[in-house]
């Protein structure tokens, strides 16, 4: 395991952590859904976000829809439906 500090901010740095293992050959994609899923079950359920400086992933998709306000999600969307009717 390693961890580095990408980003320093006000309110704290942003520490990038990775591992590496010996995966099981066959079963990779689904060892490694297993191992991603505990870690950010872990982050949330101490505090953490799954949240990234530009972006959410879609294989972090279904643990930011567990962070994400509901009141976030109406703007986003009433937003989207504002631009997509106007002509760029």
């Amino acid at each position: 395991m390693s961890c580095r500090i990408t980003h320093c901010y006000p309110d704290g740095p942003a520490p990038y952590f990775s591992f590496q293992a010996k995966g099981r050959h066959g079963a990779l994609a689904e060892q490694w859904l297993e191992i991603k899923s505990r870690a950010l079950d872990a982050v949330i359920t101490h505090g953490g976000t799954v949240t990234h400086h530009h972006a959410v992933g879609r294989d972090h998709m279904p643990w930011y829809r567990r962070q994400r306000p509901d009141l976030l999600l109406q703007r986003y969307r009433q937003r989207r439906i504002v631009w997509t009717r106007k002509e760029f």
